[in-house]
């Protein structure tokens, strides 16, 4: 039987260390889900909403425990249209089921600026929309179809 010799050992000994580190962290696997394009219009009393900022919050467990968060949201325009993003702007969400709540003017921590809050103010987005538990919105994300996302939202 031969012996290794002490730089042969550390060679050795060196590849398996680098092997069990690629193991134990994936060794080059992305931690995100595969996104599909989703886009939505959203509306109060059938009237487009603009500026609004809506979030979609995973009921399913392996998103809420993801590595890299998955909180798909996408603001609306001055037609109430939005479309999802991720990761990367506008790549959609993963597939599952989500809560969705609407966040608008002064419910809004992220709008762009006082400004911004003063011209939506005017605008009485229930307080309901701003939680999911109690914003009643339920969205389901499907692989390979258009996932087209109306939220409806009533004052009354």
């Amino acid at each position: 039987m031969t012996s290794m010799s002490s730089s042969e050992f550390g060679r050795y000994l060196f590849a398996s260390v680098l092997i069990a580190i690629g193991t134990i962290s994936g060794c080059g696997s992305n931690d995100q889900f595969g996104t599909f394009k989703a886009e939505g219009t959203v509306t109060l009393n059938g009237k487009p909403l603009s500026d609004a900022h809506v979030w979609l919050l995973p009921k399913e467990k392996n998103h809420q425990e993801a590595v890299l968060v998955v909180r798909p949201q996408g603001r609306t325009g001055r037609d109430g249209k939005f479309v999802l993003t991720t990761y990367l702007q506008d790549d959609g969400a993963p597939s599952g089921e989500y809560d969705a709540i609407v966040l608008h003017g002064e419910n809004d921590p992220d709008a762009a600026s006082d400004e911004a809050k003063a011209k939506t103010a005017k605008i009485a987005v229930p307080m309901k929309y701003k939680d999911a538990k109690t914003s009643g919105l339920l969205v389901t994300i499907k692989k390979g179809e258009a996932n087209v996302i109306p939220l409806d939202l009533k004052t009354k």
